[in-house]
């Protein structure tokens, strides 16, 4: 979380898109390895914390598809792989999960499409 503060976090994020109401930047790896960042968008969205929440739910198949619709710019497909942590009523918006993505490239004729596999942790906690 700390390193998630666009001001004061300890990190030097820099903005490298601006794209109607998203903002996605880039900050070098606080570990210095070779050839890796990290990176960060930030998006505003006017609704509840529930409302929010499910526009960014990939717990299935079916939900990471429309993820990919919904912000899928550079997206090509979705597919869950392993939910470890189901999401419970108690703890409706906590899971831990493996998804795939299939990414387009920016570059097409000269980089193939990409594709990744990212580890969601989702714990809801208090800050301050």
């Amino acid at each position: 979380v700390e390193h998630s503060q666009l001001r004061d976090g300890g990190v030097a994020w820099t903005l490298r898109a601006d794209e109607g109401n998203m903002r996605f930047f880039k900050a070098p790896d606080p570990l210095h390895r070779v050839g890796a960042h990290m990176f960060m968008s930030v998006v505003e969205v006017a609704g509840t914390l529930d409302e929010v929440i499910d526009l960014f739910r990939t717990d299935t198949t079916f939900k990471a598809k429309e993820y990919v619709k919904r912000f899928g710019k550079g997206l090509l497909d979705a597919v869950n792989l392993y939910t470890i942590v189901d999401p419970t009523p108690d703890f409706p918006n906590e899971k831990i999960a493996v998804t795939w993505f299939a990414m387009k490239s920016p570059f097409d004729k000269i980089v193939a499409n990409r594709d990744c596999v990212m580890l969601e942790v989702r714990y809801l906690l208090a800050v301050g």
